[in-house]
């Protein structure tokens, strides 16, 4: 069972560089092209992301389009390693660092979040008293925005778990949201 499921939205957590890890596995650029076109950059990989179709429909389009263009081994690796692209950024890597460490806890963590600035400094202020409200995070600057955008996760959240429910399969809720 899943406890946490954490949103990468802008990228901040990992780095996804799929050409950088082409060149390191193919070393040849017009390969390298051709197995992109093949796999994070085709239809397929986008209906992907888009929930669209599941992980297998979507590896067996790829692989019938790479047997085609006679790229077949080269895809079919890359589709079985891809995972390890996602690298954590160097900034996330010192935080987890400072967690395991567990002395005080890095308030500063609500900008990797996504917690407006005003929010995570009037936190580091105040501590826990003073907030004009208390969502996803407590508020000290904009209310009506922190409220509108507790709204947007508490709707997320729900149809997540609404579609976790219904397909039981975390796979097909997966989507990345930032350019490759």
């Amino acid at each position: 069972m899943y406890k946490s499921i954490v949103f990468d939205l802008g990228g901040v957590m990992v780095d996804f560089a799929p050409r950088a890890y082409l060149v390191d596995r193919i070393c040849n650029a017009e390969i390298e092209e051709q197995v992109y076109d093949l796999t994070f950059g085709s239809e397929e990989w986008k209906q992907l992301d888009a929930g669209l179709v599941s992980r297998f429909d979507g590896n067996q389009a790829m692989l019938r389009n790479a047997k085609a263009a006679g790229r077949e081994f080269e895809v079919q690796g890359v589709l079985d390693d891809w995972l390890h692209i996602l690298r954590p950024r160097r900034r996330m890597q010192e935080l987890v660092r400072r967690l395991n460490r567990g002395k005080d806890f890095p308030h500063e963590i609500g900008l990797f979040l996504g917690y407006p600035a005003e929010d995570v400094s009037g936190f580091i202020r105040h501590g826990a008293r003073c907030a004009k409200c208390v969502g996803t995070w407590k508020v000290y600057g904009d209310e009506e925005s922190a409220r509108k955008k507790f709204a947007l996760y508490q709707k997320c959240t729900r149809l997540y778990c609404e579609a976790y429910r219904k397909h039981n399969n975390l796979d097909r809720l997966l989507v990345r949201t930032h350019g490759s």
